[in-house]
């Protein structure tokens, strides 16, 4: 009979495992290409904390966050935190990736330059992907070791997402 309760357990806590995995989107493999001029592939297997901007005008509002999460220290220290500037793959976005890249060097500090960078990919897949509507906003994506994404949030810093933040990242 012990059996038995343990078989049942046992089988009940991988479903219920699963059914969270499935619930969480999978963030999808991209290559960056960082202001150091290396290129990476994220996510990496390790927690991690992405701050995309879809729009060049999203610079100044991700510059904000990130100024945020290092003063305050929002998110434990072993964690990786990246910047992202998303271009799309026509051939418009890669004229324009040289200027993006000299407009990022100018207001980001060169000792972020390896946390920060461009990647090129299919910009609709990847707002539907974090069912993203406003794309003149910054996303904020909280991934765990695997690639699923944990929490989000699209916007400015504000005290609820600072707080909410830091409460979601301390469990990694």
């Amino acid at each position: 009979m012990r059996l038995i309760y343990l078989l049942i357990f046992t089988l009940s806590s991988v479903a219920i495992l699963n059914a969270n995995a499935l619930s969480y989107p999978l963030f999808p493999t991209v290559e960056v290409e960082t202001l150091t001029g290396s290129s990476i592939r994220l996510p990496q297997k390790k927690p991690t904390l992405l701050v995309i901007g879809f729009e060049s005008g999203c610079a100044k509002e991700a510059k904000a966050w990130q100024l945020a999460i290092r003063k305050e220290k929002l998110i434990p220290s072993h964690l990786e935190i990246y910047s992202l500037a998303v271009l799309d793959t026509s051939w418009l976005a890669k004229c324009i990736s040289p200027f993006a890249v000299c407009h990022l060097k100018r207001i980001i500090p060169k000792k972020e330059y390896a946390r920060v960078g461009i990647t090129r990919c299919k910009k609709s897949e990847l707002q539907n992907t974090l069912k993203c509507t406003n794309s003149s906003q910054v996303v904020l994506v909280l991934l765990d070791a695997a690639g699923y994404v944990l929490w989000q949030h699209t916007g400015p810093v504000t005290h609820k997402t600072k707080t909410h933040l830091k409460k979601v990242s301390s469990n990694l």
